[in-house]
C-alpha cells in the first residue's frame, strides 16, 4: 500500500507546475496512442476524428473505468489515452489532462499536493470543497509565468471519492488544464463523478 501511495504522490508531482523533477509531458509515454472511450452527450454533441475541439463547441462526455472505479466527466476537447498501468490511466487533449487512480489514499477533507510545499503561498485556491460529490481541491499559481502559457498542468485539481470507515483507499483523480482556459479546467474538475463497483473490490 505504501508503494501505491508513493506512486500517487509521484504522479501528482509530475502533473503539478512546481516541478518535482519531470513534468508529465517530459516523461516516457506509451508508444501507442488510442482514443479514450468517450460518448456523446444526449444533446447530440460529438467529436470529429483528428480534431482537438468537439463539433459545435459542445462538451465531450468521458466515461472510463480503472478496477472498481468508474470516472465520468465533461471536457471541451476530445481526449486520448496517453498512458496506462496497473493502477491508473492518463487521458490528454491539447489543453487538458486527466488521470484516474484506483487503490490510493482517500481524503476526509479537500487536500492538494501544493499544501505540502514550502512555497505554498505562491498558490491560490480556485475551489475547495465536497459539494461536487467528490472531495476536491483545485489550485493554481497566483502569477503564472508567461513561459507556462501552454502548460496544460497550470490549473491543477486533486480529488477523491469521499472517505468512509472501512474504505480509506479507493478512487482518486488529477484533473489539469492550461491557464488561459481556467474556467473550463475548473468546470472539468467539478464535473467528475465517481462510481464504485463493490463487486470488484478485493476482499
Amino acid at each position: 500500500m505504501t508503494s501505491k501511495i508513493a506512486l500517487f504522490l509521484a504522479a501528482s508531482c509530475s502533473l503539478a507546475v512546481y516541478g518535482c523533477g519531470n513534468k508529465a509531458d517530459g516523461g516516457t509515454k506509451s508508444s501507442s496512442t488510442t482514443e479514450a472511450p468517450a460518448s456523446a452527450q444526449p444533446n447530440g454533441s460529438s467529436t470529429t476524428a483528428g480534431s482537438s475541439t468537439p463539433a459545435n463547441g459542445k462538451l465531450v462526455h468521458v466515461k472510463r473505468a480503472q478496477d472498481e472505479c468508474t470516472f465520468d466527466f465533461d471536457v471541451p476537447e476530445e481526449m486520448k489515452e496517453a498512458a496506462k498501468d496497473g493502477m491508473s490511466f492518463t487521458l490528454e487533449s491539447e489543453s487538458f489532462s486527466f488521470v484516474g487512480f484506483a487503490g490510493t489514499t482517500l481524503n476526509r477533507e479537500p487536500k492538494h499536493v501544493f499544501d505540502m510545499m514550502q512555497d505554498k503561498d505562491n498558490y491560490k485556491d480556485l475551489y475547495r470543497g465536497t459539494d461536487t460529490g467528490t472531495v476536491l481541491a483545485i489550485m493554481t499559481h497566483k502569477e503564472p509565468p508567461p513561459a507556462d502559457a501552454k502548460d496544460k498542468h497550470a490549473i491543477s485539481g486533486m480529488g477523491t471519492e469521499p472517505y468512509a470507515e472501512g474504505r480509506s483507499t479507493g478512487c482518486t483523480f488529477n484533473c489539469t488544464g492550461v491557464a488561459s482556459r481556467q474556467a473550463e479546467a475548473v468546470a472539468l474538475c467539478k464535473s467528475v463523478k465517481i462510481t464504485v463497483d463493490k463487486s470488484k473490490i478485493p476482499e
